[in-house]
């Protein structure tokens, strides 16, 4: 969720910025400070009606939407398959294992494991740094 509330809050301070207004002028036309709008624009927590109230003082469409799932429970088998894949794939790319690990959340590579462990798991740890790399690059990543 926390990826969606970041992504939202570049596309705000985008389009606030080709507008030409700052922070404070546009919190004052909504009736609050420059920091709420700092904060919706980093991706801090705010609420939509904020956001809503944003995205239509920039012309924007302020429709939201949440999209809300079961919960998956995972295997202990699936999370330390997940930890090892993390691990090779910051190996490979000679990062480390925070970064690969934000880089594979946010180009869909964790989603990936998720949604593709019982056939992922049976394969080599290269293919499987060979088959994140190639996702998260089809996801606007660019490690190669």
């Amino acid at each position: 969720m926390k990826d969606y509330i970041e992504n939202i809050g570049r596309k705000l301070s985008e389009r606030r910025k080709a507008l030409g207004l700052t922070q404070e002028t546009l919190g004052k036309s909504i009736g609050v400070g420059r920091s709420q709008i700092c904060k919706i624009e980093s991706g801090k927590s705010t609420s939509f009606d904020t956001i809503k109230k944003v995205a239509q003082a920039l012309g924007l469409d302020a429709s939201v939407s949440v999209d809300l799932r079961p919960y998956r429970e995972t295997s202990i088998e699936k999370l330390d398959y997940t930890m090892m894949a993390i691990t090779l794939f910051a190996e490979h790319h000679g990062i480390s294992r925070k970064a690969a690990a934000k880089y594979l959340v946010r180009y869909k590579g964790i989603d990936f494991i998720d949604d593709f462990y019982e056939v992922e798991h049976t394969l080599s740890f290269d293919d499987c740094v060979r088959d994140l790399t190639a996702i998260c690059n089809r996801n606007g990543g660019g490690l190669t």
